[in-house]
């Protein structure tokens, strides 16, 4: 037996991206706003399930080195959904080792639109689904004011089964290709503030395997409210 838990998040993030060539770089800077659902099991027994449900609306400026600014406010909607599956071993009265397993599946509408050089650039739509397998540490005390805080470290193996990403620019399809798997660690933490609320952050570092330079550094903070 067991207890669900369902709840409904709200995001805002930002995100830079750069990629380049013999002939330059390009940039890309985004800002979204989401909303999600979320539906947590937690067995008795220490095993849990976790399903998840976003959509976010991004506006992105689009740079390059010899272009300059290409195009500014440009709307895409990004859609993903999430499972997770994992369970909880304790190994001693604050430590607990949590194996874990998620598959992630999202897609990218994007907006049609003529750039600053007069190209006409169409985003479409680009999906990938990923799957990953992760260990984590939990270290887990109370405050001196009674609530419970909690911090772990987690690394992670993802692998992504999508392939290649494309747009088309004045004619031309553009793909872009990164490696599929990936290594991720990251460093995080919540601490109780009483009455059903807490605070939590993250932040990680993820490298792709193989002879690529990709890399990605990411952090987000939350305050989350139970009733």
């Amino acid at each position: 037996m067991g207890h669900w838990l369902l709840g409904i998040t709200g995001q805002h993030g930002n995100s830079n991206a750069s990629v380049s060539n013999a002939l330059g770089f390009g940039h890309i800077a985004s800002e979204g706003n989401g909303l999600g659902l979320t539906a947590t099991w937690h067995g008795n027994n220490g095993t849990y399930f976790d399903a998840q449900g976003q959509v976010n609306w991004i506006s992105s400026d689009i740079s390059s080195s010899t272009g300059g600014a290409l195009a500014a406010n440009q709307n895409s909607t990004a859609y993903a959904l999430s499972a997770e599956a994992g369970h909880r071993f304790r190994v001693s009265e604050t430590g607990t080792l949590v194996p874990q397993a998620q598959l992630v599946w999202g897609q990218v509408d994007g907006a049609s639109f003529t750039d600053s050089a007069g190209n006409a650039v169409n985003l479409g739509s680009n999906n990938n689904i990923v799957a990953r397998l992760g260990l984590a540490y939990e270290y887990e005390t109370l405050t001196a004011a009674g609530n419970s805080q909690k911090l772990y470290a987690i690394a992670n193996i993802l692998h992504d089964f999508s392939g290649s990403n494309s747009v088309n620019v004045a004619g031309a399809k553009l793909s872009s290709h990164t490696s599929a798997t990936w290594g991720e660690l990251g460093l995080g933490g919540s601490v109780a503030l009483g009455a059903g609320k807490s605070l939590y952050g993250e932040a990680s570092y993820r490298q792709a395997f193989g002879n690529s330079h990709s890399n990605a550094l990411a952090a987000n903070v939350g305050l989350r409210i139970q009733w």
